[in-house]
């Protein structure tokens, strides 16, 4: 029965496309980048001329408040600054724009300035601007925005000390970090001066120099950065490189043509086909290194267990359903550059992931065909076809392929609707599924990927990923994600619930690939896994 489901397994990776030469794992690295912003770090004297990095996408509105993070923004890192970062997903904060702040009662936090913060203009950032630009910010009614949601508004208690006042107190794990690190602060004045849609001004070590819509940003590095030589300046304020040329190149093949003629020194968007040209003993591997690191993302099937839309509200079939996959069989089948096995809705990235589970004894781990058929014989399933949807992403349709045949070869039909994000939101939302697979992820904690997963009070119309009314998923849920929830218990409750129930299976995270240039001797990261190419060391600097 197994060989024959491998057989199935790869008819469907014929289909869907070639494997990666990076898709096992080291089971020996954590691949999670380490951060680096405590502890006093200058810039180099002697700069590296100039680096170019690849953008999966234009970086279309140049706003601060525009502060979705992802491909095309990936250079305001360098160009503005927010009070604190946070270092790591879910370390603690250290100061950027900020010295310190303190909780003055429930709803008050008074956050303290550093003197003498200046942008590219020479505006001196003060209390009131941090008020300006979170008000702005919140206005903007973009992700960020959800992200701050219960900011109220903001009191200056002098030039450099401010009071941000919530509109309830914050309990759950994320708030304080994304009130205090995620919105960029920026002068009122620049605001008014620039229209920063297009002409950024930020207090950030680099300046827009040279802005070119749907094709490069071109950075330089400041002569007068205000934080230079202070006792509190961190490497992601550094400039270790004079000017950083961020290009959009879309395609994953011109990434690799771009590599190969030195036009690009960074990307981070190479193709399993082409990656291995950069690997030590490919043909560019005298100039480039690999960097692999985990994605924050995990791939996750889910069941509808919605009694009156679909059949696998029988707890049974869903059973049948998860002991029938293998995470590893589908990673492959993915065609990512490479992959991580889950053993839960999440991984090792998040500091709340318990090691334990990787050695628990369920569906995860034992792909079991007598198992499933015995479920299966047990379970309401009459040969319908399941309908499984999914947005219609490469990847995702590959893993969905592999699905398909592997139940298939057990007696269980499926058919796949691959959708655009908004009509496979509004099938889940209607029940009109019977599995649905889809990725999550959060910036700090595993409790609150399952909890944009599963929470009632995180969707609309009370619609989780699972479409259960199992109040005891809430209860649990409730618990871990509160400040202070995240214990080894709390955590282990509702992962051993979700598993006991077959409510979601976690398939795997994706490696990404970096390809690197020699240049470069050690890497920079922001906490979501992006280049700070002025807080990297390169071969010619000195110090």
């Amino acid at each position: 029965m197994k060989k024959k489901v491998l057989a199935a397994l790869m008819a469907a990776v014929t289909v869907c496309g070639s494997f990666s030469s990076l898709a096992l794992a080291d089971e020996e690295s954590s691949y999670v980048h380490e951060a680096m912003y405590e502890g006093t770090a200058h810039s180099a004297t002697v700069k590296h001329e100039s680096i170019s990095i690849a953008m999966d996408t234009e970086p279309g509105n140049l706003s601060p408040e525009e502060a979705v993070d992802s491909g095309g923004s990936m250079w305001k890192y360098s160009v503005y600054e927010r009070l604190f970062e946070i270092n790591g997903l879910g370390g603690g904060l250290v100061g950027s724009v900020a010295s310190s702040y303190e909780q003055i009662d429930d709803t008050t936090y008074r956050v303290y300035l550093y003197e003498g913060v200046y942008d590219s203009d020479g505006n001196e950032l003060h209390a009131s601007d941090v008020i300006y630009a979170y008000d702005t910010l919140l206005a903007a009614g973009n992700r960020m925005s959800g992200d701050i949601a219960k900011y109220d508004h903001g009191e200056v208690v002098d030039d450099y000390t401010v009071d941000l006042i919530m509109n309830e107190p914050l309990t759950g794990l994320s708030d304080l970090s994304a009130i205090l690190a995620q919105p960029y602060v920026y002068c009122e004045q620049a605001a008014i001066d620039h229209n920063l849609a297009t002409d950024p001004c930020g207090t950030g070590p680099y300046y827009v120099s040279d802005y070119q819509s749907g094709a490069s940003i071109t950075l330089e590095a400041k002569d007068d950065y205000w934080a230079e030589g202070t006792d509190h300046q961190t490497i992601r304020q550094c400039a270790n490189v004079q000017t950083i040329y961020y290009k959009v190149v879309a395609e994953a093949s011109q990434n690799a043509v771009g590599l190969q003629t030195g036009e690009l020194n960074f990307s981070s968007y190479v193709s399993a086909t082409d990656i291995a040209q950069f690997q030590e003993g490919g043909a560019y591997s005298e100039n480039y290194y690999i960097d692999q690191f985990l994605d924050n993302l995990t791939i996750g099937l889910f069941a509808n267990c919605d009694e009156e839309s679909s059949i696998c509200a029988d707890e049974n079939l869903r059973a049948a359903i998860f002991y029938a996959l293998d995470g590893e069989g589908l990673a492959l089948a993915s065609g990512s550059n490479g992959y991580v096995v889950a053993s839960t809705l999440g991984n090792m990235k998040f500091i709340d992931y318990n090691s334990d589970w990787e050695t628990e004894e369920n569906y995860y781990h034992e792909q079991n065909l007598e198992k499933a058929a015995e479920y299966l014989a047990q379970s309401s399933y009459d040969g319908s076809t399941l309908t499984i949807i999914l947005n219609n992403e490469s990847m995702l349709e590959n893993v969905a392929t592999a699905i398909v045949a592997i139940l298939q070869n057990i007696g269980i039909n499926c058919a796949i609707e691959a959708e655009s994000d908004s009509i496979t939101d509004s099938k889940q939302v209607a029940g009109e599924y019977d599995l649905i697979i889809t990725k999550m992820a959060s910036d700090d904690y595993l409790p609150v990927v399952w909890q944009r997963w599963f929470s009632e009070a995180f969707h609309s119309e009370s619609h989780t990923i699972c479409n259960s009314d199992d109040q005891t998923i809430q209860d649990l849920l409730n618990a871990c994600i509160v400040v202070g929830g995240d214990t080894e218990e709390n955590v282990n409750a509702f992962h051993e619930y979700i598993i006991e129930h077959y409510y979601g299976y976690g398939l795997f995270s994706q490696l990404t690939s970096n390809v690197v240039t020699n240049d470069i001797e050690t890497c920079c990261w922001t906490f979501q896994d992006y280049l700070i190419p002025g807080g990297c060391t390169y071969v010619d600097n000195e110090f």
